[in-house]
């Protein structure tokens, strides 16, 4: 296996993805990171000592998100899937997993990894360089004996792992999609996942997959008519009498929700601001900044009975938005969404505009 080429593809997608998204890593997570991928590193060292032969079913399933679970089941309630999103990394079916790596090459191959990026987003770890060398292992001895592999990713570093493994064992991959599509400054994503079929949510991202799917003649395109399970709350502790303006934020550049939420507050006094972290988030930051302010709530609930839901590009707007309730977006970082391409959604370029064309 050429481990020099398959984690420069890893890296360089997601330099790519992280540049244009605005997503960044502090020292202290990319420490905090190093530590955890210690620790699983060592672990993977026991474990390799074990050794365990499973038969594999011919078709699997592959998640590292609880919602990838449910986005396969869906597609084919029968299908095994194995699970390795990290609140289930270390489940027994996980360990067995993890057991057919051999630690030592693993070790060795890490340190012939050259580095591909001067992002500073962990890519030229050692340990990151181990954890990614050990899926990759894992997964091709995993997948020996299937023939056909289910994600629900997209483009990030483990869907480009899956991928290379597909590749090497000649699996039929299929993508399933997750959410709405970033569509890139440079329209195109280098190192494309090859693919067999492609199960969408949305007509208005079909046009869109090629950005970062190979789409060959042969590949069937599949519609999954999506579930609305948004569940909305009727909090009795909200203030009567007031209209509410729901704000769902992104974890990628943190101050745009702040000027947003910071113009709201002024702009609507008279109404309540609820605010909604990104569930990558932390949430005392937000209520920590808005506690002295009377009209802002903060929490993860989705309240009903509100007058107006905005965000910058959350896919949480669709959702509110196909209840029947009034859904704007507001697009400070410049990005492109495949959804923004559908005249069903209002999206402004700034909060003047904003400002200038909504009424409450």
């Amino acid at each position: 296996m050429d481990y020099n080429r398959i984690f420069k593809k890893i890296t360089y997608n997601e330099s790519i993805y992280y540049s244009e998204i605005g997503y960044t890593i502090s020292f202290i997570k990319r420490l905090k990171f190093n530590v955890l991928l210690f620790m699983f590193s060592v672990l993977v060292f026991f474990l390799s000592f074990i050794k365990r032969n499973r038969r594999k079913n011919g078709v699997i399933g592959i998640s590292w998100n609880p919602l990838h679970v449910k986005k396969i089941k869906k597609v084919n309630n029968s299908i095994e899937v194995l699970d390795i999103s990290n609140n289930n990394l270390f489940s027994f079916n996980n360990l067995l997993f993890l057991s057919n790596v051999n630690f030592f090459k693993v070790f060795i191959n890490a340190l012939k990894l050259k580095d591909y990026t001067k992002s500073k987003h962990n890519y030229n770890s050692f340990f990151y360089k181990i954890y990614v060398i050990i899926f990759l292992d894992a997964l091709k001895k995993h997948t020996e004996k299937v023939n056909e592999i289910f994600i629900s990713g997209h483009f990030d570093r483990l869907t480009t792992i899956v991928n290379e493994v597909c590749l090497l064992n000649n699996i039929k991959l299929n993508i399933i999609q997750h959410g709405s599509i970033q569509i890139f400054k440079n329209k195109l994503i280098p190192n494309k996942i090859v693919l067999g079929d492609i199960y969408y949510s949305y007509d208005f991202s079909k046009p869109f997959f090629e950005t970062f799917l190979n789409i060959e003649k042969d590949v069937s395109f599949y519609k999954v008519p999506t579930e609305n399970n948004l569940k909305l709350y009727n909090h009795d502790k909200l203030p009567s009498g007031k209209k509410i303006i729901v704000f769902g934020c992104q974890d990628a550049k943190p101050y745009h929700n702040v000027t947003i939420i910071n113009f709201l507050v002024k702009k609507y006094k008279d109404c309540l601001i609820y605010v909604i972290p990104h569930p990558r988030e932390n949430m005392s930051f937000y209520s920590k900044k808005y506690k002295s302010f009377a009209n802002v709530i903060v929490s993860k609930d989705k309240p009903e009975n509100i007058v107006l839901f905005i965000s910058r590009f959350s896919t949480l707007g669709i959702e509110y938005e196909e209840r029947g309730i009034k859904t704007v977006f507001i697009n400070l970082d410049k990005v492109n969404m495949d959804f923004f391409s559908s005249n069903k959604y209002e999206v402004f370029k700034s909060l003047k505009d904003f400002e200038s064309e909504v009424r409450i």
